[in-house]
């Protein structure tokens, strides 16, 4: 019997100075991260800092750390006791206002606040503190727990992607049409290039101005060039002319506008000729 009454009193110590928890859902100690609620109780000559999960009511949280009994008028919203504290209290009615458990709340590292709602009724914020303190209304001994330490976030790994450089874009493909091939009738057409018909392109001859009394005619590329007789009012040199150019290609506008340009030159020639031998006479 004294070995059983010594296990009992030493089993009320510790339920008190609350070192053991119903359930063992309960940390002893402040929580380390901002998803519980630290619980605060002040026994009076004692008090115990847990941490529990977050719940919907301050009482919720309170169950699970601790073994609460609510009075017989007010079962589930009032506390009368917590851990058998006090002992001397029946818990049919109302505790008296000397000797009740006070409700405070408070946010980490801030002050305690007496509670205008129930034990019952208020909703813990996760992170947040609630405190309960025995006697006439005081608040806990206990300042509320300072801010939990943020975890240091990851460093990047070294052989991440984003320290990758950029992959250089493909260029696109090139969508200017190809140029269409220079027929024989062109005006740059280089001389002796075969045209779509077959026919050789040959440049006409080039007029160059010389001295009053001959004209010389610029012969195409790899001919020799000569100088022109000197002409008289019978207009043998624009004959002559006419019948060099008859020579060339017909086939070409170009080389007939050039053979015509260059009989209209003889002919101008000779008639000034003409005019000065009269003149001269």
């Amino acid at each position: 019997m004294r070995l059983v009454a010594r296990f009992v009193a030493v089993a009320g110590l510790v339920l008190a100075g609350g070192l053991a928890l119903p359930g063992g859902a309960a940390q002893a100690a402040a929580c380390s991260n901002t998803t519980g609620v630290t619980v605060v109780i002040d026994y009076g000559s004692s008090s115990s800092t847990l941490c529990a999960a977050d719940d919907t009511s301050a009482m919720k949280v309170l169950k699970k750390v601790a073994t609460v009994v609510s009075p017989v008028q007010y079962p589930g919203t009032v506390v009368c006791k917590i851990n058998s504290v006090p002992s001397d209290q029946s818990c049919q009615r109302m505790p008296p206002a000397s000797a009740y458990w006070a409700f405070f709340h408070a946010p980490r590292g801030g002050s305690w606040t007496y509670s205008s709602s129930g034990v019952a009724d208020y909703d813990p914020a996760p992170g947040s503190v609630i405190g309960f303190a025995f006697g006439s209304g005081g608040a806990p001994s206990s300042p509320p727990p300072a801010k939990a330490a943020p975890k240091p976030s990851p460093s990047p790994s070294p052989s991440s992607s984003s320290s990758r450089p950029p992959a250089p874009k493909p260029k696109p493909a090139s969508t200017t049409p190809p140029r269409p091939s220079s027929s024989s009738s062109s005006a740059g057409a280089k001389p002796g290039t075969t045209s779509a018909a077959g026919s050789v392109t040959r440049p006409g001859p080039r007029p160059s101005t010389t001295a009053p009394g001959s004209t010389t005619t610029t012969a195409p590329s790899g001919t020799t060039t000569g100088t022109t007789p000197s002409t008289d009012s019978t207009g043998d040199g624009a004959n002559a002319a006419a019948a060099r150019a008859d020579s060339t290609d017909s086939g070409s506008p170009t080389t007939l506008l050039a053979g015509l340009g260059l009989v209209g030159l003889v002919g101008a020639g000779a008639a000034y000729l003409a005019i000065r031998r009269r003149a001269a006479s």
